[in-house]
C-alpha cells in the first residue's frame, strides 16, 4: 500500500471519529437543553411558597358595638374586604362577611371575630363558620397561598365543645387540620406550602367561641397562563421534545 494512500486511511479514520465525537456533543447539548426546557415550564406553572413576616390581625381598629348571641349585626360589625388590599385576605361566613364584636374575653382586647347567619344574624355555630380566602393586595383578583395560619380561642372557653381550623388548597382540597376541645387562649395552627383559605368552625350559640389574633405568613399571589403564554409553553414542549428526538435518531 502507498504512502498516499495510508495517509488517506488515516485522514477517513480521523474525520470519522471527530465527526461521532461531534455529533455525541450535539446530543448531549440537545439533550440538556430539552431538560432545562422543561424544567422551567415546570418551575413557571408551579406555585410559589408563601414567604415574609407574619401578619397579625386583631380587629381593633374595627368601630365595632357589643352585640349578643341572635342579634342582627350592625353595618359597623361587618368584616369583609377592610384587609384586602393591605394584607390580601377577605373574611366572609354565610354572608359576604364576617361578625366583629366587642367581647372581655378576648386575647387582645376589644375585638375578636365570629360567624353570621344567612340573614345577617351573629353566629356561633359550626355551620356559619369564619372563612377567609388569601388574594394579591396589589391586584385582588389573582389568588394568593401561604404556609402557616393560626387563631387564637376567647378567653371564656365555656362549651366543652370542640373548636376546629381547616385549611385548603386553591382546588378546594382539605390540606391541613387543627382541632381541640374550647379552651381559653388555644391557638388552633395549620401548616401547608399552599394554602388559600382557612375556615374556623365554632361550637355553639349559648356558649360560643371567637377567636382572635389571626396570624398568617404574607401571601404571594399565583402564577397565571395567558392564552398566548400558554402557547409559547406548548412550543417549547414541542421544541424540547423535538431536539431529543432528532438527537436520539442520531445515535
Amino acid at each position: 500500500m502507498s504512502k498516499r494512500s495510508q495517509l488517506g486511511i488515516r485522514s477517513r479514520e480521523w474525520q470519522s471519529q471527530t465527526w461521532r465525537k461531534q455529533r455525541h456533543l450535539s446530543f448531549t447539548r440537545g439533550r440538556y437543553r430539552g431538560r432545562i426546557l422543561i424544567g422551567a415550564i415546570i418551575a413557571f406553572t408551579l406555585p410559589i411558597a408563601a414567604k415574609g413576616d407574619p401578619v397579625v390581625l386583631d380587629f381593633d381598629e374595627i368601630p365595632a358595638v357589643e352585640i349578643f348571641t341572635g342579634d342582627p349585626v350592625p353595618e359597623s360589625n361587618r368584616l369583609s374586604d377592610q384587609y384586602l388590599t393591605t394584607h390580601g385576605i377577605f373574611f366572609r361566613s354565610s354572608t359576604q362577611w364576617v361578625t366583629v364584636n366587642v367581647y372581655t374575653a378576648a386575647p387582645s382586647l376589644p375585638n375578636m371575630i365570629t360567624g353570621a347567619t344567612a340573614d345577617g344574624h351573629i353566629s356561633y355555630l359550626p355551620a356559619n363558620p369564619v372563612v377567609a380566602t388569601f388574594w394579591d393586595p396589589d391586584n385582588p383578583t389573582l389568588p394568593a397561598i401561604t404556609n402557616l395560619v393560626s387563631v387564637t380561642n376567647d378567653l371564656n372557653a365555656s362549651s366543652s365543645l370542640n373548636i376546629r381550623l381547616e385549611a385548603y388548597d386553591l382546588d378546594g382540597n382539605l390540606v391541613d387540620f387543627d382541632e381541640h376541645p374550647d379552651t381559653a387562649g388555644w391557638i388552633l395552627s395549620v401548616s401547608s406550602p399552599n394554602i388559600h383559605e382557612v375556615r374556623y368552625l365554632g361550637t355553639n350559640d349559648s356558649g360560643g367561641a371567637s377567636i382572635d389574633d389571626f396570624t398568617f405568613n404574607t401571601p404571594n399571589s399565583v402564577p397565571t397562563v395567558s392564552v398566548w403564554g400558554m402557547l409559547a409553553l406548548v412550543l417549547c414542549v414541542l421544541v424540547a421534545g423535538t431536539l431529543v428526538f432528532r438527537r436520539r435518531a442520531m445515535a
